[in-house]
């Protein structure tokens, strides 16, 4: 192949302010190839794909970046500003400009029946889309659109199983035909590899390595929180979603819910989630204070310092935990006087799990537990949940991660317990 169609990177360091992010980073990849991005939560994944499609460059400040970047005989800046890129970015929500589905694909110029499979939903609001259906939304615009190079980061995080085996098939194929580039970051590697022909490995740069699950964290006191949902509905606009959900989580008991991306699974732990913090509903009834995480991965932060981020939710239940052991457990010390939106996602998502220790609700809710979390820090965070449960809270998570939803006394798939057909 002409050296024109390959992307080269060489010797490539990125530092942000005095602190290095990337260090003597190099590989090449042929039009046809598809790499996996391999890499510790925190090592730079994100990074190394928004400086070479040239986003880095072109939106963030603050980043220095010395070495070699070719992409198709291009600067990452031209090829950018060419179009010859498409990130799908680990919050999918930064990548729309349109209001529905039909305005997304005529802004981006593909015609209605090149998406087929979102012909029913052309009118739906983005917003109304779930997670997974908006990222599968994105893999479709950027196969169809005229980027020689695709960027997928985490989308295990976000489309079930079965979803992402038949759309990276499809997506394998295509980038062969089609001569693309493609680099996909993600930390399920048995899902990914399958697909993939080239391998990228980002070492520990600056992480210090840690043996998963070493000294337990010791969690004190009891807690006794209970759910209990009778004959709920869940609707989307006027869309009925699920119908005559109901169910009962008791103190000490895990529940997991799974399904197909769009199945509700959000919709429900929200509407929960807004009974916990004081609005009525007839058909949810809460007991005990409730902490919870949503999917979305850029979490609203409160305080500018992560030590002062989960001192401040200690300080909402009165209590006084040892703040640094649930740092050092969770791989946040060289993170502790950061910024919490200067974290990556695997990071943030760590954060909000300290915060959550230190608040030691009755009842955690938790919209996909591992997003962004490597195999460490994943077991890390299943024995931390196996912990609170054990000392009586109620857990209920919305997962598409099968070792996280192994560990629940009950899994209920929500479009056969409750779908509305």
């Amino acid at each position: 192949m002409s050296q024109l169609k390959d992307v080269i990177v060489e010797d490539l360091y990125v530092k942000f302010r005095n602190k290095s992010i990337l260090e003597k980073v190099s590989f090449s990849l042929d039009a046809g190839d598809i790499a996996i991005l391999k890499g510790p939560t925190g090592s730079g994944k994100s990074t190394l794909m928004k400086t070479i499609s040239g986003i880095l460059e072109t939106v963030y400040t603050g980043f220095s970046v010395l070495g070699k970047i070719s992409i198709f005989g291009l600067y990452p800046k031209e090829a950018l500003f060419q179009g010859s890129f498409s990130y799908a970015p680990q919050d999918p929500r930064n990548f729309f400009i349109g209001r529905t589905v039909s305005e997304e694909l005529k802004y981006r110029g593909i015609k209605k029946c090149k998406a087929e499979e979102f012909l029913e939903k052309l009118n739906v609001p983005i917003k109304d889309l779930s997670a997974g259906e908006k990222y599968k939304l994105i893999v479709k615009i950027s196969m169809e659109s005229q980027a020689k190079v695709i960027l997928l980061d985490e989308p295990s995080a976000f489309i079930d199983s079965h979803s992402l085996e038949f759309l990276l098939r499809n997506f394998t194929e295509e980038i062969k035909s089609k001569e693309k580039v493609a680099i996909i970051a993600d930390h399920r590697n048995k899902l990914v590899e399958p697909f993939v022909k080239r391998e990228i490995n980002l070492k520990n740069n600056n992480l210090e390595e840690r043996n998963c699950l070493d000294n337990p964290l010791p969690l004190n006191g009891r807690n006794d929180g209970k759910i209990e949902v009778n004959g709920l509905t869940i609707s989307k606009g006027k869309k009925v979603l699920l119908k005559d959900v109901s169910f009962k989580i008791e103190s000490g008991e895990m529940v997991a819910l799974v399904g197909k991306n769009g199945s509700g699974k959000s919709s429900l732990l929200r509407e929960i989630v807004r009974v916990g913090m004081g609005q009525f509903n007839s058909k949810v009834r809460i007991r005990g204070s409730v902490f919870f995480i949503p999917e979305q991965p850029l979490y609203p932060f409160f305080e500018d310092v992560v030590w002062n981020e989960i001192k401040m939710w200690s300080r909402k239940r009165g209590i006084e935990p040892n703040i640094n052991q649930v740092i050092d457990k969770l791989g946040l010390n060289e993170k502790k006087l950061a910024n919490p939106f200067s974290l990556s996602i695997g990071e943030s998502r760590c954060l909000q799990f300290a915060s959550s220790l230190v608040f030691d609700p009755d009842i955690l809710i938790i919209d996909e537990p591992t997003l962004g979390l490597d195999e460490c820090k994943k077991k890390n965070i299943i024995e931390l949940i196996k912990a609170l449960r054990n000392k009586g809270a109620s857990i209920l998570i919305s997962t598409h991660d099968n070792d996280i939803a192994s560990i629940a006394d009950y899994k209920i798939n929500v479009e056969d317990a409750w779908g509305f057909h």
